[in-house]
Protein backbone atom coordinates (compact mmCIF):
# COMPACT_ATOMS: atom_id res chain seq x y z
CA UNK A 1 0.00 0.00 0.00
CA UNK A 2 1.25 3.59 -0.61
CA UNK A 3 -0.53 5.70 2.01
CA UNK A 4 -0.78 9.80 2.67
CA UNK A 5 0.74 10.49 5.65
CA UNK A 6 -1.97 13.73 5.66
CA UNK A 7 -5.03 11.17 5.05
CA UNK A 8 -5.92 8.22 5.64
CA UNK A 9 -5.90 7.90 1.72
CA UNK A 10 -4.42 5.11 -0.11
CA UNK A 11 -3.46 5.09 -4.31
CA UNK A 12 -6.10 2.70 -5.53
CA UNK A 13 -6.59 0.96 -8.68
CA UNK A 14 -10.07 1.52 -10.20
CA UNK A 15 -11.58 -0.13 -13.55
CA UNK A 16 -9.28 0.47 -16.76
CA UNK A 17 -7.31 0.79 -14.63
CA UNK A 18 -6.66 3.92 -13.76
CA UNK A 19 -5.04 4.78 -10.42
CA UNK A 20 -6.81 7.39 -8.07
CA UNK A 21 -6.67 8.13 -4.50
CA UNK A 22 -9.64 6.71 -2.10
CA UNK A 23 -10.10 5.13 1.71
CA UNK A 24 -7.50 2.61 2.82
CA UNK A 25 -8.91 -0.47 2.89
CA UNK A 26 -5.94 -3.16 2.00
CA UNK A 27 -7.46 -4.55 -0.61
CA UNK A 28 -5.94 -6.15 -3.69
CA UNK A 29 -6.32 -3.16 -5.66
CA UNK A 30 -3.87 -0.58 -3.17
CA UNK A 31 -1.38 -3.46 -3.36
CA UNK A 32 1.65 -1.07 -4.91
CA UNK A 33 5.40 -2.93 -4.26
CA UNK A 34 8.06 -0.88 -4.96
CA UNK A 35 10.67 -3.00 -7.48
CA UNK A 36 13.89 -1.08 -8.93
CA UNK A 37 12.25 2.53 -8.45
CA UNK A 38 8.82 0.72 -10.36
CA UNK A 39 5.59 0.88 -8.54
CA UNK A 40 4.11 -2.42 -9.11
CA UNK A 41 0.82 -3.68 -8.78
CA UNK A 42 -0.63 -7.35 -10.24
CA UNK A 43 2.42 -7.19 -12.31
CA UNK A 44 1.86 -3.44 -14.10
CA UNK A 45 3.54 -0.39 -13.35
CA UNK A 46 2.03 2.85 -12.30
CA UNK A 47 2.90 5.52 -15.53
CA UNK A 48 2.43 8.83 -15.32
CA UNK A 49 1.01 9.95 -18.74
CA UNK A 50 0.65 13.75 -19.14
CA UNK A 51 0.56 14.49 -14.80
CA UNK A 52 -2.15 11.33 -15.18
CA UNK A 53 -1.91 7.90 -13.64
CA UNK A 54 -2.49 4.29 -15.18
CA UNK A 55 -1.54 0.93 -14.94
CA UNK A 56 0.53 -0.23 -17.82
CA UNK A 57 2.99 -3.14 -18.55
CA UNK A 58 6.35 -2.53 -16.37
CA UNK A 59 9.00 -1.44 -19.23
CA UNK A 60 11.52 0.76 -17.18
CA UNK A 61 10.79 3.70 -19.16
CA UNK A 62 11.32 6.79 -17.22
CA UNK A 63 7.31 7.68 -17.07
CA UNK A 64 7.51 4.44 -14.32
CA UNK A 65 9.87 5.50 -12.39
CA UNK A 66 9.53 6.77 -9.05
CA UNK A 67 12.04 6.92 -6.12
CA UNK A 68 11.25 7.44 -1.94
CA UNK A 69 12.42 10.75 -1.54
CA UNK A 70 12.00 11.04 2.67
CA UNK A 71 8.42 10.30 2.57
CA UNK A 72 7.70 12.09 -0.86
CA UNK A 73 7.22 10.23 -4.32
CA UNK A 74 9.55 11.45 -6.80
CA UNK A 75 9.86 11.18 -10.64
CA UNK A 76 13.55 12.38 -11.75
CA UNK A 77 12.15 12.57 -15.87
CA UNK A 78 9.96 15.86 -14.50
CA UNK A 79 11.30 16.25 -11.13
CA UNK A 80 8.07 16.35 -9.40
CA UNK A 81 6.12 14.63 -6.82
CA UNK A 82 2.93 12.79 -6.45
CA UNK A 83 0.05 14.92 -5.52
CA UNK A 84 -3.27 14.91 -5.31
CA UNK A 85 -6.12 17.68 -4.98
CA UNK A 86 -9.89 16.31 -4.58
CA UNK A 87 -8.22 12.65 -4.54
CA UNK A 88 -7.08 13.33 -8.40
CA UNK A 89 -3.96 12.20 -8.38
CA UNK A 90 -1.25 13.65 -9.83
CA UNK A 91 2.18 14.96 -10.56
CA UNK A 92 3.36 18.60 -9.38
CA UNK A 93 6.46 20.52 -7.94
CA UNK A 94 7.69 19.03 -4.96
CA UNK A 95 7.17 21.20 -1.81
CA UNK A 96 6.56 21.07 1.74
CA UNK A 97 2.82 22.08 1.25
CA UNK A 98 -0.20 20.41 2.52
CA UNK A 99 -1.12 20.08 -1.38
CA UNK A 100 2.21 18.36 -2.01
CA UNK A 101 1.59 15.08 -0.14
CA UNK A 102 4.02 12.87 1.99
CA UNK A 103 3.65 9.18 1.20
CA UNK A 104 4.54 6.31 3.27
CA UNK A 105 5.39 2.89 1.69
CA UNK A 106 3.52 -0.07 3.92
CA UNK A 107 3.56 -3.72 2.89
CA UNK A 108 1.23 -6.47 4.62
CA UNK A 109 1.09 -9.66 5.18
CA UNK A 110 -1.66 -11.92 6.63
CA UNK A 111 -3.64 -8.42 7.64
CA UNK A 112 -0.38 -7.58 9.89
CA UNK A 113 2.00 -4.67 9.16
CA UNK A 114 5.20 -5.68 8.24
CA UNK A 115 8.66 -3.71 7.92
CA UNK A 116 9.39 -2.24 4.76
CA UNK A 117 12.64 -3.47 3.45
CA UNK A 118 12.59 -1.45 -0.38
CA UNK A 119 15.35 -3.15 -1.86
CA UNK A 120 16.96 -7.07 -1.50
CA UNK A 121 20.06 -6.40 -3.95
CA UNK A 122 21.59 -9.83 -2.83
CA UNK A 123 19.04 -11.57 -4.56
CA UNK A 124 20.13 -10.44 -8.19
CA UNK A 125 22.34 -12.94 -10.12
CA UNK A 126 22.52 -10.01 -12.92
CA UNK A 127 25.31 -8.15 -12.28
CA UNK A 128 23.52 -5.16 -13.74
CA UNK A 129 20.58 -5.42 -11.54
CA UNK A 130 22.62 -5.52 -8.77
CA UNK A 131 24.23 -2.20 -9.87
CA UNK A 132 20.72 -0.35 -9.97
CA UNK A 133 19.61 -2.10 -6.83
CA UNK A 134 22.36 -0.53 -5.10
CA UNK A 135 22.19 3.08 -6.87
CA UNK A 136 18.62 3.09 -5.83
CA UNK A 137 19.50 1.20 -2.26
CA UNK A 138 21.57 4.68 -1.48
CA UNK A 139 19.35 6.58 -3.13
CA UNK A 140 16.75 5.48 -0.19
CA UNK A 141 19.19 6.00 2.60
CA UNK A 142 20.19 9.10 1.88
CA UNK A 143 16.85 10.40 1.81
CA UNK A 144 15.28 8.55 4.92
CA UNK A 145 14.26 10.70 7.49
CA UNK A 146 16.58 9.71 10.04
CA UNK A 147 19.90 9.56 7.59
CA UNK A 148 23.18 10.30 8.75
CA UNK A 149 24.56 11.84 5.97
CA UNK A 150 28.02 12.36 8.14
CA UNK A 151 28.35 8.47 7.73
CA UNK A 152 26.78 7.77 4.19
CA UNK A 153 29.58 10.16 2.61
CA UNK A 154 32.21 8.46 5.03
CA UNK A 155 31.19 5.63 3.38
CA UNK A 156 31.12 6.66 -0.19
CA UNK A 157 34.60 8.36 0.00
CA UNK A 158 35.93 5.98 2.37
CA UNK A 159 36.39 8.29 5.34
CA UNK A 160 37.52 11.41 3.29
CA UNK A 161 33.99 13.00 3.72
CA UNK A 162 35.04 16.28 2.01
CA UNK A 163 35.24 16.27 -1.37
CA UNK A 164 33.86 16.18 -4.34
CA UNK A 165 32.29 12.59 -4.70
CA UNK A 166 30.45 11.71 -7.75
CA UNK A 167 33.77 9.32 -8.49
CA UNK A 168 33.77 7.79 -4.71
CA UNK A 169 29.80 7.18 -5.07
CA UNK A 170 30.16 5.41 -8.71
CA UNK A 171 33.10 3.24 -7.16
CA UNK A 172 31.50 2.21 -4.09
CA UNK A 173 28.18 1.09 -5.93
CA UNK A 174 30.51 -1.30 -7.13
CA UNK A 175 32.02 -2.42 -4.77
CA UNK A 176 28.82 -2.78 -2.43
CA UNK A 177 27.19 -5.09 -5.73
CA UNK A 178 30.93 -6.99 -5.39
CA UNK A 179 32.83 -6.07 -8.39
CA UNK A 180 35.11 -3.34 -6.48
CA UNK A 181 37.41 -1.50 -8.81
CA UNK A 182 41.05 -2.48 -8.85
CA UNK A 183 43.40 0.43 -9.72
CA UNK A 184 41.40 3.27 -7.31
CA UNK A 185 43.30 5.60 -5.32
CA UNK A 186 42.32 4.54 -1.73
CA UNK A 187 41.93 0.72 -1.18
CA UNK A 188 42.29 -0.03 -4.78
CA UNK A 189 37.76 -0.08 -4.84
CA UNK A 190 37.90 3.87 -4.31
CA UNK A 191 38.07 5.89 -7.21
CA UNK A 192 37.40 9.38 -6.32
CA UNK A 193 38.93 10.94 -9.84
CA UNK A 194 36.10 11.08 -12.17
CA UNK A 195 38.43 10.51 -15.46
CA UNK A 196 40.16 7.86 -14.21
CA UNK A 197 37.15 5.28 -13.86
CA UNK A 198 37.60 4.92 -17.54
CA UNK A 199 40.74 2.93 -16.45
CA UNK A 200 38.97 0.37 -14.66
CA UNK A 201 38.76 -2.40 -17.37
CA UNK A 202 35.01 -1.42 -18.23
CA UNK A 203 33.86 -1.36 -21.63
CA UNK A 204 33.52 1.94 -22.87
CA UNK A 205 30.98 2.97 -25.31
CA UNK A 206 30.73 6.33 -27.31
CA UNK A 207 27.09 7.87 -26.01
CA UNK A 208 27.41 9.65 -29.98
CA UNK A 209 27.52 6.33 -31.40
CA UNK A 210 23.86 5.61 -30.58
CA UNK A 211 24.48 3.17 -27.49
CA UNK A 212 21.46 2.99 -25.24
CA UNK A 213 23.00 2.65 -21.45
CA UNK A 214 22.23 -0.22 -19.29
CA UNK A 215 20.95 -0.24 -15.42
CA UNK A 216 24.34 -0.36 -14.27
CA UNK A 217 26.15 2.11 -16.34
CA UNK A 218 28.01 4.65 -15.87
CA UNK A 219 27.75 7.80 -18.01
CA UNK A 220 30.76 10.35 -18.03
CA UNK A 221 29.88 13.95 -18.49
CA UNK A 222 31.91 16.40 -19.81
CA UNK A 223 31.62 19.11 -17.05
CA UNK A 224 34.85 21.05 -16.81
CA UNK A 225 36.83 18.56 -14.41
CA UNK A 226 34.90 15.48 -15.26
CA UNK A 227 31.82 14.07 -14.05
CA UNK A 228 30.49 10.44 -13.50
CA UNK A 229 26.70 9.30 -13.02
CA UNK A 230 25.63 6.06 -12.03
CA UNK A 231 22.74 5.01 -14.17
CA UNK A 232 19.83 3.79 -12.21
CA UNK A 233 17.53 2.47 -15.00
CA UNK A 234 18.68 2.50 -18.65
CA UNK A 235 16.95 3.06 -21.88
CA UNK A 236 17.05 5.37 -24.44
CA UNK A 237 15.82 8.03 -21.37
CA UNK A 238 18.10 6.65 -18.41
CA UNK A 239 17.51 7.87 -15.16
CA UNK A 240 20.85 8.83 -13.19
CA UNK A 241 21.68 9.39 -9.61
CA UNK A 242 25.16 10.68 -8.48
CA UNK A 243 27.12 12.98 -5.85
CA UNK A 244 25.82 16.63 -6.90
CA UNK A 245 28.97 19.25 -5.88
CA UNK A 246 26.79 22.02 -7.62
CA UNK A 247 23.88 21.20 -4.39
CA UNK A 248 24.95 22.20 -1.19
CA UNK A 249 23.58 19.15 1.63
CA UNK A 250 22.30 20.89 4.35
CA UNK A 251 24.06 18.31 7.01
CA UNK A 252 27.33 18.16 5.61
CA UNK A 253 28.43 21.53 3.79
CA UNK A 254 29.07 19.14 1.10
CA UNK A 255 27.37 18.30 -2.48
CA UNK A 256 23.57 16.57 -2.30
CA UNK A 257 22.77 13.46 -4.03
CA UNK A 258 20.73 14.01 -7.00
CA UNK A 259 19.09 12.38 -9.87
CA UNK A 260 17.28 13.34 -12.96
CA UNK A 261 17.04 12.11 -16.52
CA UNK A 262 18.84 15.32 -18.57
CA UNK A 263 21.74 13.82 -20.90
CA UNK A 264 23.03 17.30 -21.20
CA UNK A 265 23.20 20.90 -19.66
CA UNK A 266 23.28 23.35 -22.19
CA UNK A 267 26.88 24.37 -23.88
CA UNK A 268 28.89 21.65 -21.19
CA UNK A 269 27.94 19.10 -19.04
CA UNK A 270 27.11 16.78 -21.89
CA UNK A 271 27.29 12.95 -22.14
CA UNK A 272 30.29 11.60 -23.79
CA UNK A 273 30.77 8.37 -23.04
CA UNK A 274 29.39 5.02 -20.92
CA UNK A 275 30.93 2.34 -19.15
CA UNK A 276 29.34 -1.02 -18.80
CA UNK A 277 30.69 -3.85 -16.70
CA UNK A 278 29.78 -6.27 -20.00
Amino acid sequence: MIKSDHSNSCLTVFKANNVNLSQCSRSLNQNFAPNLGELVSNKLCLTNNNLKFYLSTCTNSPNQIFLLTGSKILNPLTNECLDSRSSVLKLSACSDSADNLNFTVIQYSNNRQVAFKPFNCLSYNNVNLRLSCNTLLQWYEWNTNSANHYQLLSNYTDGNSYEEWCADFVSYIYMQSGIPFKYGERNNWDEYNANYIQNQNLTFHQASSGYIPKSGDIAFFDYPGGHVEMVAIGGKKPTFIYGDSATIDSQTGNGDMATNSKLSDGNIGNVTYYLSIN
